[in-house]
């Protein structure tokens, strides 16, 4: 039968015929060899050239891969530091201003997460510590 007779469904109830043909065929062969010596220590393996190529799996992230472009993730809008703006300023006597400022176990929030600026952060933990030395805030929450 000539390639442009057959329709697709024959192509790959052959193709699929084959293969398990193959890989009958290679169990009973891998059965009936003895077991090998395993190699030295410093020996290369060779590579076997009877094995297909593995299909991709999707990487890390699972899934399908797509044939078009990468897409980016949209980048994060920029903190913008609270207290260079109007009429703020750092209050070790403010507790709730200062709360926002101090994790759940009690530790001072890092710029990056707060988004203050160096110099305003600065402030936050020199004013954080004064309001735990007062009693104002806790040590440690619990």
């Amino acid at each position: 039968m000539a390639f442009e007779e057959m329709n697709n469904e024959t192509v790959v109830e052959e193709t699929a015929a084959e293969v398990v043909s193959e890989a009958t065929e290679t169990v009973q062969e891998a059965a009936e060899a003895p077991a090998e010596a395993a190699p030295e220590a410093g020996a290369e393996r060779a590579e076997r050239s009877d094995r297909a190529e593995r299909p991709y799996r999707g990487g890390d992230r699972g899934g399908e891969r797509s044939e078009g472009p990468r897409r980016r993730m949209p980048r994060r809008r920029r903190k913008v530091c609270v207290f260079c703006g109007k009429d703020n300023f750092v209050d070790y006597k403010d507790a709730a201003k200062m709360r926002k400022y101090i994790s759940e176990r009690g530790k001072i929030l890092p710029r990056r997460v707060t988004g203050n600026c160096a110099k305003h952060q600065r402030a936050v933990t020199l004013a954080v510590k004064r309001a735990r030395h007062l009693a104002i805030l806790p040590y440690v929450e619990d």
